[in-house]
Formats: structure tokens, sequence, C-alpha cells
């Protein structure tokens, strides 16, 4: 019976709220109100939510104000509106203990604006003493926004000033930017919001990073570059060959190159050396893909690591990989793993053996023997036999001969690459030109003159004798005969030839042997021919 006459009275009190002030009896700062709307977007209806608070709250009413040029007045459960840009809004707790009442009112938007909603001519009752306790206010702004400006028509993007990277390098940013077109026809810088994915510098190659925002997206390429691979050129000289994946860099106008250390390069160093113009940007190919060699080895140098650092240059940046290392001693490990080729497995150890009997011989590294860590199985496979050796030395004379142009000397250098040395003496007047000539074979009766010869090497006067060399003879050329004359023009313009002296590695490697010459001398030729011998049945 007590209930039912406390709501009619409220129901009487909340009815004269609307013609009667009532005397504020408690703080206002003891009821609260707010106004928050959801979307806003033109032409589309909004919600806006009016809520009261209070400790005890029972009834509450309230004038919603707004601009009714922006927003239109649709619905609203416990609200109406007589008159525009105002909603008179009255609700009512069922029980006590309330501690909030709330309402939505809808609203259609008009036109874009930035526009107020607020909260006057507000009152709250509490429930249990049927009294005002407040009369809060509140306020809420609304941009009303066209929902075309949210819609991204298309994505434009500015690829990043770098697009080249070293494996497991890090993607950088500088110059990059994403703007997005909008339906509405505004465009806005998105980089902080795009998503930028496929970048992977894992592995070497070309690789497509995609850039979205808003439904859209874009692509670009990046190029990551490494090292493929590392192995050995032994039909020659010892070339360690570093082969390489650009990516695709060295096509989209990166300059691209290799720089070559004897000890592991600090970043700075391999910076200065870029700088003091060490880099080589010439190679060849290995299945495709760019190739650098390093030739610089010698015999005793066989268990040496050589580093390679690669590069992509473009404007003033540079960019580098690590550096990978290499030694010959290393490849034959690897190569023993990857190959099982009786042939090439000896010629691999006899090389090593006379890298380790050079060493000893010159006194170089000789606690890291270049064979130091072949296995005992491994070491099997070298050759071990003495081999024969026949001299070859022999003076050759023709039509052309003359007294005044003679061989004095031939000997070898073994300590770089493999060289055959020659010394002569002229005296057949003042020599504008003197050169050494290599023919392929002889004949008795042959022609044997500078338009006959394969190859030509300048000599240099030494003392009271000219001096040249032959440097390129392969591993499997230790028996190969040389067949080689001197020439000579003088500045009268007449010329000269010497005998054709025959000679070769093997009538060295005899006199040696032969000759009363050091233990270790006698067992690096050995090795050396050993080394020739295999190197030559792997490659016939």
């Amino acid at each position: 019976m007590k209930t039912a006459f406390f709501k009619k009275l409220i129901s009487l009190v909340l009815a004269a709220l609307f013609v009667f002030a009532l005397p504020v009896c408690i703080s206002a700062a003891d009821a609260s109100v707010s106004v928050s709307a959801a979307d806003t977007a033109l032409g589309k209806n909004v919600s806006v939510k009016v809520a009261f608070s209070a400790s005890d709250i029972g009834a509450a009413s309230a004038t919603l104000e707004y601009d009714p040029s922006v927003l239109q007045f649709v619905s609203g459960t416990d609200a109406h509106s007589s008159e525009a840009g105002k909603v008179k809004i009255v609700l009512v707790a069922g029980s006590a203990g309330k501690t909030g009442l709330n309402t939505t009112l809808v609203f259609k938007t008009l036109k874009l604006a930035e526009t107020s909603l607020s909260i006057n001519s507000s009152q709250i009752i509490a429930f249990g003493t049927e009294k005002e306790i407040g009369r809060p206010t509140a306020l809420e702004t609304l941009k009303i926004y066209d929902p075309n400006s949210l819609i991204v028509e298309s994505l434009s993007v500015t690829v990043p000033a770098r697009t080249a990277y070293p494996k497991n390098g890090k993607f950088d940013t500088a110059g990059f930017k994403v703007t997005a077109k909008f339906k509405d026809g505004h465009t806005e810088d998105v980089t902080a919001k795009a998503t930028v994915s496929g970048f992977d510098s894992s592995s070497v190659g070309e690789k497509t990073v995609n850039v979205s925002y808003g439904g859209k997206s874009a692509d670009f390429n990046v190029h990551i570059f490494g090292f493929k691979s590392a192995k050995l050129t032994l039909s020659g000289k010892i070339i360690i060959n570093f082969t390489v994946d650009f990516g695709g860099a060295d096509k989209n106008g990166y300059t691209m190159g290799a720089l070559f250390f004897r000890n592991k390069p600090t970043d700075a160093e391999l910076m200065s050396a870029h700088a003091s113009g060490q880099g080589i940007t010439e190679y060849g190919t290995n299945d495709g893909y760019p190739m650098f060699g390093y030739d610089d080895i010698t015999s005793k140098e066989m268990n040496d690591l050589i580093y390679c650092a690669i590069y992509a240059e473009k404007g003033d940046k540079v960019y580098f990989t690590n550096a990978t290392s290499m030694s010959a001693a290393k490849y034959v490990g690897l190569a023993f793993n990857n190959y099982s080729d009786t042939k090439l497995r000896t010629m691999l150890v006899d090389m090593l053996n006379y890298g380790s009997a050079a060493q000893t011989y010159f006194g170089y590294r000789t606690g890291e023997l270049a064979n130091s860590a072949l296995t005992s199985a491994q070491k099997k496979y070298g050759s071990t036999a003495n081999v024969s050796l026949n001299t070859q030395a022999k003076s050759l004379k023709d039509s052309l001969s003359s007294e005044n142009v003679k061989f004095r000397s031939a000997s070898l250098t073994l300590e770089n690459e493999i060289s055959v040395n020659y010394s002569a003496a002229i005296m057949g007047g003042t020599v504008k030109k003197a050169e050494l000539l290599l023919f392929d074979s002889y004949t008795e009766g042959g022609t044997y003159d500078k338009t006959t010869a394969v190859l030509a090497n300048p000599m240099e006067l030494s003392g009271d004798v000219y001096k040249g060399k032959f440097t390129n003879l392969t591993s499997k050329d230790m028996r190969k005969v040389l067949y080689v004359r001197v020439h000579v023009t003088y500045e009268d313009g007449t010329e000269e030839y010497s005998n054709i002296y025959r000679y070769s590695i093997e009538t060295y490697a005899h006199t040696v042997r032969n000759g009363n010459y050091a233990a270790g001398l006698k067992n690096l030729t050995e090795s050396m021919m050993r080394y020739g011998d295999s190197a030559s049945k792997y490659f016939v």
C-alpha cells in the first residue's frame, strides 16, 4: 500500500517539475549526468545516450538542447520535443537503490558540422526523501563527418631510399611514405598507420613488400644480397671463388662489388677499404650468379683464411654484408663431404701436402700446416710414391739463332705462384726491346719468330743480363715442355733471336732431386710434382 502511494507521489512530483521550480536541498555535486553519441556519419541516424546518476535516484528530468540545422530529432523513449532545438526527458525509477537512469534518443544528421548537445534545466529527485538532490549539466560535442572521408580509394607508396639489403639486414624506412586517397577526394599521410609485410631478409633474392591500409594495398620490391657458396678453382692457380646472389639489385641502379681481406674486417675497415678504391666490381658467373675470385694465394698460404665482403652501392650510400671466409684447406674438408670422386680427393690431398711442404720450407705458420686437419682416412688418398723425373733441358738451334743473344739460366720461383724465370745475355748493340717468346711445340725446320709465338713477355735489364718469366702455368702443367727464345730489337731497328731453349718444371724438380739442395726444397719439389701429376689425371 505504501509503495503504490509512493509511486503515485513520484509521478505527481515529476509532472510538477515542468511547471514549478523546486528549491535545491542537496548540493549538485551529489548528482551527475552524461551524454554520449554513437557514430555521427552524415545522413545517418545517430543514437544519443543520456544517463543520470546519483546515490539513490528516484526520478530525473532535463531539457536536451541541440542545433536543429545540424540535427533533427527522430525519436526517444521517455522524451518528446515540443519545439525545435529542445527535447524534454522524464525518467522514473521503479524501486529504491537505483544509482542510474538512462534513455536513448535518435537524431538524424543533416549537414557536416561540429555541433553540441547540452543538458539544461535538469533535476534529480532522491527516491527515499523525494527531494531534489541536484541540477547537473552536461555538454557533448559532435562532429558530423562524411563517411566517404573514411573510405580509402587508393594507396600511393613512396619507395624507401634504400631497397638493397644484406642478408639479415633490417628494414630502413628512410624516405618511405604511404599516402591514402579517400573517396571524398582528400589525401592523408598514413605511413604510421599502414601495415608493412613481406620484408624477409633471412634469405637472399628479390622480395615483394606489401603495404596495406583501409582495405587497399600496394607493393614494391627489395633486394636481399648475400653469399651462395665458396669454392676453389684449381685448373690454373689456386683461386677462391665466392658466388653471390644480388637479388636483382645489380639491375636496379646499384653497383655491386666485393672486397677481400686477409683478416676478418671491422665495419670501419670495410668502409675504409671501399673508400680507398679496393672494391672489385667485375666478376664471372657460376650457374648464372655473379662470382668473385681471389687468386693471390701462394703455395704456403693454403691454410690462410680469405675474407670476402660484398656490397651494394648507390649514390653516396653503400651497404655491406658481413664478411665470409674460406681457405684452400677448409674447402678440402667440405669437398670430402660433397664429392666422392677418387681422383679429385687425391688431387686435393696432394695439394694440401704440397702447401704444407711449402710452409715448412719457407718457415710460414708451421704450427698450422695445411694438411693438419685431414683425417687419417683422408690422408690415405694422397700420393706417396716417388715420382719419376726426367730432364727436358736442351738448347735448339735454327736459322734465326744468333751468338749475340744467349740464355744464361732457367729456374723456378715457388714462394708465390709457380713461375719459370729466364735470364739472357745480349751483346749485339743498344737494346730497344727484349722479350721472351713462347711456342706451343717445336718441330725441326719450323718457323719460330715473333709472328708464330703464342705468348710474348717483356724482359727487363738486371745487372748485366735481361730477365723475364712466364707465370701462367697451371697445376697440371708440371711436366709440360716449354719452348722459349729471346727476341731482341735494337735501337737501329735490327732484330735478333737466341736459340730455342727447351725447359719444364719437371726439369727443375729433376735438378733439385739430383743436386746438392736442402732436404726441405727436395720435399717441396717432390710434393709439387705429385700434386701436378694428380691434377693432370683429374683434369684429363
